[in-house]
């Protein structure tokens, strides 16, 4: 969204950040209902699908101040970016990896 000027379009910047952040919530909003149902179907108890449950939101707690601070004190915005998007990846990876009951 550069102009020849050189200047960052800041409505169509934050337009398309906000249509990219809606469409990722929709996305969430629908998968993490059934991800407790889909623990459960690869045998997990209820009380360790709970403890996934929480991990997955602690650990979503505490990521958030340490890549913003990675991200401010090594100027590294778009490698942090890159490590949470592969590190999520990996993550749901890993739970085909879980064999069912």
């Amino acid at each position: 969204m550069m102009r020849s000027n050189g200047q960052w379009d800041v409505k169509a910047a934050s337009a398309h950040a906000g249509l990219f952040h809606f469409l990722y919530s929709c996305g969430r909003a629908c998968l993490l209902p059934f991800l407790t149902l889909y623990l459960r179907y690869l045998g997990l108890t209820a009380t360790m699908t709970g403890i996934a449950m929480a991990t997955r939101c602690l650990v979503t707690l505490a990521w958030g101040p340490v890549s913003s601070l990675l991200a401010k004190r090594y100027n590294r915005r778009r490698a942090v970016v890159m490590g949470s998007l592969l590190g999520s990846a990996a993550i749901a990876l890993l739970l085909l990896l879980l064999p069912p009951a």
